[in-house]
């Protein structure tokens, strides 16, 4: 592998979620703040269609946080449903 960083451009299609209103954040690693949060869900299953991207310090040992979140900049204390994901 030539590089171990870099950016991560990913693509939000849709989804399924179980709380209307709640927000998708995306985070990298051990950052406090989200590196990409969708619009508002307004329904149960939501066509995002959005664009973003994020910085993997380290491929090998990063990771992909995806939260639900009933703010749009809430912290931990209002997520609703999270999963990792190693890239």
């Amino acid at each position: 592998m030539l590089y171990d960083s870099g950016f991560l451009i990913f693509d939000i299609i849709e989804g399924n979620v179980n709380h209307v209103g709640c927000y998708l954040q995306i985070l990298f690693d051990d950052y406090a703040h989200p590196a990409y949060v969708t619009q508002k869900a307004r329904s149960k299953h939501v066509k995002w269609a959005e664009t973003g991207e994020g910085f993997v310090r380290e491929l090998q040992a990063s990771n992909i946080f995806m939260r639900l979140n009933k703010e749009e900049l809430g912290d931990a204390d209002d997520v609703v449903a999270s999963a990792v994901y190693n890239t």
